[in-house]
């Protein structure tokens, strides 16, 4: 599963999937190709409308808002991830982590896949319970620079803890 051929380093590995995902800091686009944040408060859940993610949507601190593709649930491709991660700078969506999202079953049942060949054991998968079932999660800051890590689950910066519920 490790990304597309290069010379052999994490930091190239990054920059294919920041090259690769870079039209996706501009959120509308990511809507349009499929993205969403959605309420999962209904049954199934339902698509919550872009003008209304800062307002409605669920807020993880460390982490921000999600925008789903559930048809990418599961992918083996780096460069396409089921999730991205936005934080929010002066009301506006900043785009912050790629999320992957594996199914814990078959071969994953009871361990994560390896994403990235130059990382050197420093993927941090974690089970997370999900509407759709039980998967293995795991964030790739990419796009806005986790002084933690690239693949912390968090990240301490303003953009991604300004919400009311989260403690600075």
């Amino acid at each position: 599963m490790p990304v597309a051929a290069h010379s052999g380093s994490l930091e190239e590995e990054l920059e294919e999937i920041r090259a690769a995902t870079a039209k996706y800091t501009n959120p509308e686009i990511a809507y349009e190709d499929d993205w969403a944040a959605l309420d999962n408060s209904t049954d199934p859940p339902t698509e919550i409308a872009l003008d209304d993610v800062v307002a409605t949507a669920e807020f993880v601190c460390g982490q921000g808002f999600h925008l789903f593709n559930l048809e990418l649930v599961g992918t083996a491709d780096p460069t396409t991830s089921p999730v991205l991660a936005y934080g929010v700078h002066d009301g506006t969506l900043v785009l912050g982590a790629l999320d992957y999202v594996v199914p814990r079953e078959g071969e994953f049942a009871t361990s994560p896949p390896n994403f990235f060949e130059y990382d050197d054991g420093a993927e941090q998968w974690h089970p997370v319970e999900l509407p759709f079932g039980e998967v293995w999660a795991l964030h790739a800051w990419v796009h806005y620079p986790n002084p933690d890590g690239v693949f912390v689950d968090g990240n301490p910066q303003k953009p991604f803890h300004n919400h009311p519920d989260c403690e600075m």
